[in-house]
């Protein structure tokens, strides 16, 4: 299975794996704006193991920046080769720093050294973050904490 961060304090965050334990929503409507980072890489197949294995140090060094809220690397299960990216960041200014740093810069060349395909990599500004689901469970499509 996943891990996830326990600290009663901190964020839950769960990797590959499901919890049971309940979670008050946070209805909070004004929120700074975030950025999310979603996309793919494609290598060739054969290198694709090495890749993650390269890449898990770089990795464990951009979460340890200011603003980074997420940094993750997922083999895609469905097709051979590609790494499905995902990153969460505070602000434009966490981002903009973590691309002059070092951990960004070997990221890229060291993905790159693997025989790069392709990539596809789009990044969104999020201004309301709410849960999936609301208080009774129910998992809901609409955001039922927003004012119209």
């Amino acid at each position: 299975m996943g891990n996830a961060n326990t600290d009663p304090n901190g964020p839950l965050v769960v990797r590959s794996e499901i919890t049971t334990r309940q979670v008050k929503p946070n209805l909070e409507k004004h929120m700074p704006t975030r950025i999310i980072i979603s996309g793919t890489i494609d290598l060739p197949p054969e290198n694709l193991d090495a890749a993650l294995a390269a890449g898990k140090p770089l990795i464990e060094g951009a979460l340890t920046e200011p603003g980074c809220l997420d940094y993750d690397w997922c083999p895609e299960p469905l097709t051979p080769g590609r790494i499905r990216v995902f990153e969460r960041w505070e602000s434009e200014q966490a981002l903009a720093a973590h691309f002059q740093c070092d951990w960004y810069l070997k990221m890229r060349d060291t993905i790159g050294s693997f025989g790069l395909i392709a990539a596809d990599t789009k990044k969104y500004r999020v201004d309301l973050e709410e849960p999936v689901y609301d208080e009774t469970f129910t998992p809901r499509a609409d955001f039922f904490t927003a004012e119209d």
